[in-house]
C-alpha cells in the first residue's frame, strides 16, 4: 500500500522555478513529481556516499553526461585530449572515495582510511598531471598548458623534489 503523501507548500525564485519545469527525470510529469524525484535522488546520495563501491558507480553516473559532452565538442572539433579524459578517470576516483559521516560508525581507524584513499585518488591526480609535464608536449588540446601552468608552482614543486630527494638520501644511511 502506498503510503499517503502530505502536502507541502514552498516558495520559489523564478530561476528555481524555470529550472524544475524544464528538469528532464523518468516519469515525472508535474512539479511535485520532479520535488519527490529530486528528494529521492538527494537520499540515495546520502546512501550511497558511505559504500565505496556504489559510490564508484554514482562517481562514473554523475561525470556521464559531463564525458557524453566532451566526446561531442572533442569529435566536432577533431581533437582529443588524453589529459582531459584522464583527469576525468582520475575525478571518477576521488570522487568515489565518499565522505565518513553521521551514522556510518566511522571512528579513527576509519577517518584514517579515508583519509588515505582520498589522498592516494588525489596523488594519482597529480601523477597524471605532472608525467605530461615531463614530456616535450602533454597530450592535450594545447601541449604547453601543463608546462605553462606548471610555472606558477615551481617554488612548491621545488621544495617538494628537495623534501623527497633528502628522504631518500636519509634512507640509504
Amino acid at each position: 500500500m502506498r503510503p499517503q503523501l502530505q502536502p507541502l507548500s514552498v516558495r520559489l525564485s523564478p530561476d528555481d522555478l524555470a529550472f524544475l519545469a524544464g528538469l528532464q527525470r523518468e516519469g515525472c510529469v508535474s512539479a511535485g513529481d520532479k520535488v519527490r524525484a529530486l528528494i529521492g535522488e538527494a537520499r540515495k546520495a546520502a546512501d550511497i556516499a558511505v559504500d565505496p563501491d556504489r559510490m564508484l558507480d554514482w562517481a562514473s553516473n554523475a561525470l556521464a553526461d559531463a564525458r557524453a559532452g566532451l566526446r561531442a565538442a572533442e569529435r566536432a572539433a577533431g581533437m582529443h585530449s588524453l589529459l582531459v579524459a584522464q583527469i576525468y578517470d582520475a575525478l571518477t576516483s576521488v570522487l568515489a572515495q565518499g565522505r565518513p559521516g553521521p551514522g556510518t560508525g566511522a571512528g579513527a581507524a576509519e577517518l584514517k582510511a579515508f583519509e588515505a584513499g582520498l589522498v592516494g585518488a588525489t596523488l594519482d591526480l597529480i601523477d597524471i598531471i605532472l608525467r605530461q609535464a615531463v614530456t616535450t608536449s602533454a597530450a592535450a588540446y594545447d601541449n604547453t598548458v601543463v608546462n605553462r601552468l606548471l610555472e606558477a608552482h615551481r617554488e612548491t614543486l621545488s621544495l617538494v623534489a628537495a623534501r623527497l630527494n633528502s628522504s631518500t638520501e636519509n634512507k640509504g644511511q
